[in-house]
């Protein structure tokens, strides 16, 4: 193992200590668990574009954020048998897959029109969900539940508060008035 993979999963266990992280003995309940936080903190932050007709809505965000959160533990399981069979293994390379991923995924949603590049905000969101699935797919819940509160902030109050603000907010992009700028 070179020395970047090793400060790599060094950093994952230091990461992991107190979480319940999956192994061999991960009961089925606690497997439940994982998935059903995960679809919650993806269906109140999906909940938001669905509301404001985005294009990725309320049962995308709650399955991006499963997905992530069934890799991460498959990540985890695999890893732990690789381990006991003695060989290498680095489950953090998991991780960069769920992003890498979840990148085309986002980009699907960001697309110029006459307003401009619109959808920044939804892959954002997209994005953000998918590291707290993987959270949740680790056990870190109090991790999954910070950054879930701290977005849904951001996209409701900070939403309209701009709304408010510019006088567009909760208004569909395709319904606003067109600037003539």
């Amino acid at each position: 193992m070179d020395s970047s993979s090793a400060r790599r999963r060094g950093a994952f266990d230091r990461s992991c200590e107190g979480d319940a992280v999956l192994d061999a003995e991960t009961s089925w309940d606690e497997v439940l668990l994982r998935l059903a936080v995960a679809a919650a903190c993806g269906g109140l932050l999906g909940w938001d574009r669905e509301t404001h007709a985005k294009p990725a809505g309320f049962r995308t965000h709650i399955l991006v954020a499963m997905g992530a959160a069934l890799f991460a533990m498959i990540g985890i399981e695999l890893s732990s048998e690789v381990r006991a069979a003695g060989g290498q293994s680095d489950p953090v390379r998991v991780l960069d897959g769920i992003v890498g991923g979840i990148g085309f995924l986002g980009a699907a949603t960001v697309f110029r029109s006459r307003r401009g590049v619109e959808g920044i905000t939804t892959a954002a969101g997209i994005w953000l969900v998918a590291a707290i699935g993987a959270a949740c797919g680790i056990g870190a819940y109090q991790t999954a539940g910070i950054a879930t509160a701290i977005a849904w902030f951001t996209l409701t109050v900070l939403g309209a508060v701009i709304g408010h603000l510019t006088g567009v907010g909760g208004i569909p992009e395709d319904r606003r008035p067109i600037s003539e700028d």
